[in-house]
């Protein structure tokens, strides 16, 4: 996390990653195009590219007293990170071929315990910066199957951008819910909403669906909440009206209980 914001620091920290997309995009060019690998490392050098920009743009709202604005900013600058790193972890992995849908061993995990958590966590900043209510709707739930560190980047990442993406003054809610044998965690807001011909590619990485604000993203994270669900054999999916907002959905098996037929 960027912990000083002098123009000096902002400066070093935005040389360092674009210096970092230099073996990147010689590793493209060696590689050609059209192969999985080329295609990660393409999109990793992109991120890098963006992230750079973000940084600066972070240290600038500091410099010039924007505070209101600083806090989100830095979130999205860390869900960014996390997705890169993600990234890495594909181009270590079999040389870039996509993750397994359920590569890791799964434990018992409580959902609702962990929605809350990251409820309360982002409460303050959504408040203090956007003047949005977080609220959560916890129904008493099986634990889950999954893995918690997967679980709370894929959330981390749902409700950051329903922060960022709602108006102020508005309301997000993150609920859990039973469903036979399975266990969901939404994530609802009365954001900008997504145009039905856009709900096809918002999973697609490196996709950024147009409206304010949106263009600086790195189309990376709803594709990273798709893959981290996946890989604990969850599914996601999302119901959106223009001008209304968003509901995402994950659903992960309920521990104990046997597949439904």
């Amino acid at each position: 996390m960027v912990t000083n914001c002098e123009p000096e620091t902002a400066g070093g920290v935005a040389l360092r990653l674009e210096q970092d997309r230099v073996p990147i995009q010689d590793e493209i060019e060696d590689l050609g195009p059209g192969s999985s690998t080329s295609d990660i490392a393409h999109d990793l050098y992109h991120g890098l590219t963006l992230l750079a920009a973000r940084v600066r743009g972070v240290c600038s709202m500091w410099a010039h007293g924007r505070k209101e604005d600083f806090g989100i900013e830095l979130l999205l600058v860390e869900r960014d990170v996390e997705a890169l790193q993600i990234l890495v972890e594909d181009l270590r992995s079999s040389r870039g071929r996509a993750l397994s849908p359920a590569p890791m061993s799964l434990i018992e995990v409580d959902v609702g315990a962990t929605a809350r958590q990251l409820a309360e966590r982002f409460a303050p900043m959504a408040w203090s910066t956007r003047r949005l209510e977080i609220q959560t709707d916890l129904s008493a739930v099986d634990p889950a199957l999954g893995n918690r560190e997967d679980l709370q980047k894929a959330l981390s990442n749902l409700i950051v951008n329903a922060v960022r993406y709602t108006p102020p003054g508005g309301l997000v809610r993150v609920g859990v819910q039973q469903l036979g044998s399975w266990v969901q965690r939404q994530v609802e807001d009365t954001g900008a909403g997504f145009a039905p011909e856009e709900l096809e590619r918002i999973w697609d990485r490196g996709y950024r669906a147009p409206g304010p604000g949106r263009e600086a993203g790195t189309g990376l994270g709803l594709s990273i909440v798709r893959r981290l669900v996946e890989r604990m054999g969850g599914t996601v999916a999302v119901e959106s009206t223009v001008s209304v907002g968003s509901t995402f959905s994950i659903k992960l098996r309920a521990a104990g209980r046997p597949k439904a037929a």
